[in-house]
C-alpha cells in the first residue's frame, strides 16, 4: 500500500514521500532535510524535481551531499539547478524511466519555467500516482489513477 507523506506544500518549500513497502520516492526538494524528521533516507530511490523554482528545488544539492541519492528531472531543469551533475540524471517528457522498482512517466506541464514536468508514477504495488504542481493546465489525460497529488497554489 501506497503512503504519502508532505512535508511542506507551499511557498516556503515543497517536499514529498512516497513509499510502499520498504522503498521510497521522494518528491521535490524545497524543504531542508533536516526538517524532514522521521524519513528512512535509506529506503529512498531518488528525487523528483518538477521545475527550477527555489520552493521545489532549493535542497537538491544538500540532498545529495548527504544521504546520495540520485536527482531527476528535465535537462532544463537540471541546467537551472547547482546541483553536483554526476548525481543528476535527465528524464525526457513521455519517456518511461525505472528508478528502483518505481516506474515513472514524465509529461510537460504549463509553467513560466525551462521544461516543467508533472510525473505519473507507477508504485510497486501498482497504485497509479500523478503529481502536478505549479501549473495551470495539465493536457495529458490518465486512466486507473489511485492517487491524485495535485499542488493548488499556483
Amino acid at each position: 500500500m501506497v503512503t504519502i507523506k508532505s512535508y511542506g506544500s507551499s511557498s516556503a518549500g515543497n517536499s514529498y514521500i512516497i513509499s510502499c513497502g520498504d522503498t521510497a520516492l521522494m518528491l521535490e526538494a524545497g524543504v531542508h532535510p533536516k526538517k524532514m524528521i522521521g524519513v528512512n533516507w535509506s529506503i529512498i530511490k531518488g528525487c523528483l524535481i518538477t521545475h527550477e523554482h527555489g520552493d521545489h528545488s532549493k535542497f537538491a544539492d544538500k540532498l545529495v551531499q548527504s544521504v546520495g541519492f540520485d536527482i531527476y528531472s528535465s535537462t532544463g531543469t537540471l541546467e537551472a539547478l547547482p546541483v553536483a551533475s554526476y548525481r543528476t540524471k535527465r528524464l525526457g517528457a513521455e519517456k518511461v524511466a525505472q528508478i528502483g522498482d518505481w516506474k515513472v512517466l514524465p509529461f510537460l506541464v504549463e509553467h513560466d519555467v525551462s521544461e516543467p514536468f508533472g510525473f505519473l508514477i507507477l508504485a510497486p504495488d501498482g497504485s497509479k500516482i500523478v503529481f502536478a504542481t505549479d501549473t495551470y493546465f495539465v493536457r495529458k489525460k490518465f486512466i486507473g489513477v489511485t492517487h491524485f497529488m495535485i499542488e493548488c497554489n499556483y
